[in-house]
């Protein structure tokens, strides 16, 4: 009880650094740090975001990411960690003018990761551990968010203190349970890093039709077994997956390049305009230019947001 009353003291600390860091809606970069920091003072629209290998701390209030029929929710109890390239809609789902969603995402070093891998221990290996995964928040991980935090505000000290700190936060998800899925990012051999190739691959190429062969080549695997662990691990198929990458930048087109849906169409790698309407309005509830009227007819706050996260 003593620690996470402790915990609760620094979580109160750290949504007051937070909220200076972030004194208005949307979204703060702090790259000396890998960090970027998140308000939001009422529940948002979803939006498409690629969430990469990262860790993603709620201090305060809730967000959601859906992923074909599958739903994430974070909040100040459990942490989102990334593990490969994964588009999904992404909305904050509890926030107030009083209460604002705050969040900190934490770009991961993947080479401080493969350094600390080889003295973490080893729990019981997911053969396919998911490209998105909740962690519970402990005590540790609330105080080591608040020191790195509070490190933004000492630019004499963030050169020096902040690996050790984003070190102490890697070490503290690697010796959980959640450790595994971060482990297997950096083993080149294992199964997790054979599928980020292939997404690689698809996020390079999604304008063009690559074949399953293809993408299997680049993993390294059979087609048989590639489509297999790619849908284990990603939550979807190389053809949806595909699919969700074109429609994403062909919004981000329309949204802020100003094309009209018949050439964001074309220009992502439609060939029939017909399809892409249809594909287009089973991802985002309606067809292109009634879903851009309704996101440019939404607060100014909200279409910031968006903007900000297409261009990631």
């Amino acid at each position: 009880m003593p620690a996470w009353n402790n915990a609760m003291r620094t979580i109160s600390e750290l949504i007051r650094a937070l909220a200076d860091l972030a004194p208005e809606d949307g979204i703060y970069e702090q790259p000396a740090a890998r960090l970027g920091v998140i308000r939001s003072s009422a529940p948002t629209l979803p939006v498409p975001v690629i969430y990469r290998p990262t860790l993603c701390f709620v201090a305060q209030g809730a967000k959601e990411v859906k992923l074909d029929d599958r739903y994430i929710r974070y909040d100040a109890e459990n942490f989102l960690l990334g593990a490969v390239d994964v588009p999904v809609l992404g909305a904050v789902v509890e926030a107030a003018s009083d209460c604002p969603f705050l969040c900190v995402r934490m770009d991961l070093d993947l080479l401080m990761v493969a350094e600390l891998v080889a003295h973490a221990p080893v729990h019981m290996e997911e053969p396919d551990p998911e490209g998105l995964t909740l962690g519970a928040t402990t005590p540790e991980l609330v105080d080591a968010f608040a020191r790195l935090t509070a490190l933004l505000r000492s630019p004499g000290d963030l050169d020096v203190l902040a690996p050790l700190v984003s070190r102490e936060i890697i070490w503290r998800v690697l010796a959980g349970p959640s450790g595994d899925a971060l482990r297997q990012i950096c083993m080149s051999d294992s199964r997790l890093a054979s599928i980020q190739r292939s997404i690689r691959l698809l996020g390079e190429e999604f304008r063009r039709a690559l074949t399953i062969d293809e993408l299997a080549a680049a993993a390294g695997m059979s087609a048989s077994s590639f489509h297999h662990h790619f849908k284990s691990v990603v939550g979807t198929t190389p053809v949806r997956y595909r699919a969700r990458l074109r429609l994403m930048e062909a919004q981000r087109l329309m949204l802020v390049d100003g094309y009209d849906a018949a050439g964001a169409g074309f220009e992502v790698g439609y060939g029939s305009p017909s399809q892409f309407t249809r594909e287009y309005a089973r991802l985002y509830g309606a067809p292109p230019a009634k879903d851009v009227a309704r996101i440019r007819e939404s607060s100014d706050a909200a279409q910031s947001a968006l903007q900000l996260q297409l261009m990631r």
